[in-house]
């Protein structure tokens, strides 16, 4: 710390690779890092001493449903401080009950993945349904069949008619009862 003329008391916590608070021995603290640097060309040009206080939390401080503040916010918005170092996020809670200096570093962070390529898949229609679905559709397909088949045969039994191809009429009959084709009236 600087010779100075006045001492304030400056709230710190740990925010890596910024601010590096280390405790010493006899108990104070001690800041490194660019914020450590940034602070001792403040005490110099300015000509003031500053003694670094923790917060007992270890927080940044969050309004709290008392609407007390917790951590380094609570500590400036109790005037326990006269500011505090870290990475604040600037809502309007926070600038309520305190004042904001000009940001000395920005960051955007941002989740990232590769991006989906578009590919032709020849049997993607199939994916629709799982392979139980396309079973049971086959057998139902088979069961309608069937049923159709002997039907038709009891009929042409009954009134003695003759009808042929009655398995290929059958099975046009089941796929248009399936793909809801038939004609409207």
């Amino acid at each position: 710390m600087s010779t100075g003329t006045f001492t304030i008391k400056v709230a710190a916590e740990q925010w890596v690779p910024w601010t590096k608070v280390t405790s010493e021995p006899d108990g104070g603290i001690t800041l490194g890092g660019p914020t450590g640097k940034l602070m001792e060309v403040l005490a110099q040009i300015m000509m003031f001493e500053y003694v670094l206080v923790r917060p007992p939390d270890g927080l940044w401080g969050a309004e709290q449903p008392d609407k007390s503040w917790s951590g380094m916010m609570g500590m400036v918005h109790r005037e326990e401080v006269e500011f505090a170092l870290g990475p604040f996020t600037i809502t309007p809670q926070r600038e309520a009950v305190s004042d904001f200096a000009i940001p000395l570093a920005s960051e955007n962070q941002a989740i990232i993945m590769q991006r989906p390529r578009q590919e032709t898949d020849m049997g993607g229609f199939l994916k629709a349904f799982t392979m139980e679905v396309w079973l049971l559709m086959a057998l139902s397909m088979a069961a309608m069949s069937s049923a159709t088949i002997l039907l038709v045969l009891a009929e042409s039994r009954l009134f003695g008619c003759v009808i042929k191809n009655i398995t290929s009429h059958t099975m046009l009959w089941v796929l248009k009862a399936l793909t809801q084709e038939g004609e409207l009236r």
